[in-house]
């Protein structure tokens, strides 16, 4: 089982970091940015943003630009078997003379206009 990395010390790491850098522009390391989107886990994200002195936007923007550095993973969908159902074939002659034929349905939809018509 894996022990969580506690705030304090990625706090001490980003620390270490700023007093290190270069320029004030030098962004923020990826390694530091995984650690920190990772204590969102355990954390909130006040507590997070407030230790390491960073922006709730910056938090989020890397925890974005990481969802999309990550492949989605590939979901098997298995078939089903197919069984066709009866087709059934209708004839319907209307009190008016008009006539409809319905060839190939099955007996779902056979109910759903048995339905309308009642209706």
């Amino acid at each position: 089982m894996d022990i969580p990395e506690s705030l304090s010390t990625l706090a001490a790491d980003f620390n270490t970091w700023r007093k290190q850098k270069a320029k004030i522009s030098t962004p923020v390391p990826d390694s530091l940015r995984q650690r920190a989107i990772s204590l969102l886990d355990y954390h909130q994200t006040g507590q997070v943003t407030a230790a390491l002195r960073i922006t709730t936007l910056q938090l989020t923007q890397w925890r974005l630009a990481l969802q999309l550095d990550d492949p989605t993973s590939f979901v098997e969908i298995t078939s089903q078997a197919f069984t066709p159902q009866p087709s059934v074939s209708l004839e319907l002659c209307f009190v008016s003379g008009e006539q409809m034929s319905l060839h190939g349905i099955n007996n779902q939809t056979l109910l759903s206009i048995i339905g309308a018509l009642k209706s």
